[in-house]
């Protein structure tokens, strides 16, 4: 969560109802142990006056291990963070060489991400459509869309095309199934798009989708959840209709300890502010 807006009360009760802050950051979590988490880092580049925005969505590639991330700057324009001090950016992070660099930039809100099966393209939405303003949410001249990059040497992006534009609201959440197809959230449900671009059929839902994962596992994998906005909806695909891999699970994965021995880094676990 975000830290909390100016005048906003906060205090370290142990209330377990207390809505806990945090500055915005890229933080890692064991998936088998959520005590077991730490803080990557809060600023780019080290620099104090470089405070990432709100970092919103995050892919972590399997071939490199090196994590993308967009930013764009929709806390502080609905309220809830200081004024922006970076631009609406789609970010690298290298956990080996604890190396952080901007991949792409030019765009309006990057918002989802997910890279094609080989891992060869990264697809990005823009939801500049909606600009997180009370006074004017919507702006129809900005982009509801889906761009996809090219990726060389696993490190880089190039030859940024746009994709797909979508009719009804804008393309959030963004997953990709191992033919190559895109499923992203849009304001009437999850619309799948073929890798040239080309809309092949839509899932409509209640309430519409914001984000979307497939299951995992043999009894799982042709499965799609989706989250509506008071909803949690899971939808069984045609047979064959697998979601594309995402990383690869381990029996006993490394603890923040055995990161930082690994990375040579000690872990930041910042204290919560309960409010």
């Amino acid at each position: 969560r975000e830290a909390p807006p100016t005048g906003t009360d906060t205090n370290d009760d142990d209330d377990d109802d207390a809505l806990a802050y945090l500055p915005a950051g890229v933080f890692s979590v064991s998936p088998r142990d959520w005590s077991d988490w730490r803080r990557e880092f809060e600023f780019a580049w080290g620099q104090a006056d470089a405070r990432f925005n709100s970092p919103n969505d995050v892919v972590v590639s399997r071939e490199t291990g090196s994590i993308w991330f967009t930013d764009p700057a929709y806390a502080y324009l609905q309220g809830y963070a200081p004024e922006a001090m970076l631009g609406d950016w789609v970010w690298r992070f290298d956990p080996h060489k604890r190396n952080l660099a901007v991949v792409a930039d030019g765009l309006s809100k990057p918002n989802g991400l997910a890279f094609s099966p080989d891992e060869s393209v990264l697809y990005v939405t823009d939801t500049g459509y909606v600009t997180g303003r009370a006074d004017t949410p919507y702006d129809r001249t900005q982009p509801r869309s889906v761009y996809a990059y090219d990726v060389l040497d696993g490190s880089r992006l190039a030859n940024r095309r746009l994709l797909y534009v979508a009719d009804r609201g804008v393309p959030d959440g963004i997953k990709v199934d191992a033919a190559g197809n895109l499923y992203t959230g849009c304001l009437d449900g999850v619309h799948v798009v073929a890798p040239d671009g080309c809309l092949l059929g839509k899932i409509l839902v209640d309430g519409g989708a914001a984000n979307l994962c497939f299951g995992r596992g043999p009894t799982f994998e042709s499965r799609l959840y989706i989250l509506s906005e008071d909803a949690v909806v899971a939808v069984d695909l045609f047979d064959g209709v697998l979601g594309a891999p995402v990383g690869v699970e381990t029996e006993n994965p490394p603890t923040a300890a055995e990161r930082d021995a690994a990375s040579g880094t000690k872990a930041q676990h910042p204290q919560l502010h309960k409010h």
